[in-house]
């Protein structure tokens, strides 16, 4: 790593939960999502740069009625590594 590398880190985590309860019912719904993404630019001379970047993502969620014995979950999960540069 030198002058002309440059290294980007971001995040993000969250969670929300809904609930619904009476005597014939006990819905419960959550979801969230957590991210990351790191970067590395690196400039090769003023007319040429490069990016590769490494991304991040898990989306989660359930639904549940404790009273039916109904539940469903759901994970999707990806990572890419995209690169990219450009010639001005």
């Amino acid at each position: 790593m030198g002058e002309k590398d440059r290294i980007y880190l971001s995040g993000y985590f969250g969670k929300d939960q809904f609930a619904l309860k009476d005597s014939t019912l006990d819905l419960g719904f959550s979801w969230g999502n957590a991210t990351l993404t790191a970067r590395w630019n690196h400039i090769f001379n003023n007319k040429l740069f490069a990016n590769t970047s490494f991304i991040f993502s898990d989306y989660n969620y359930d639904i549940s009625n404790e009273i039916s014995g109904f539940s469903f979950s759901s994970v999707l999960r990806s990572e890419t590594m995209p690169e990219n540069g450009l010639f001005l």
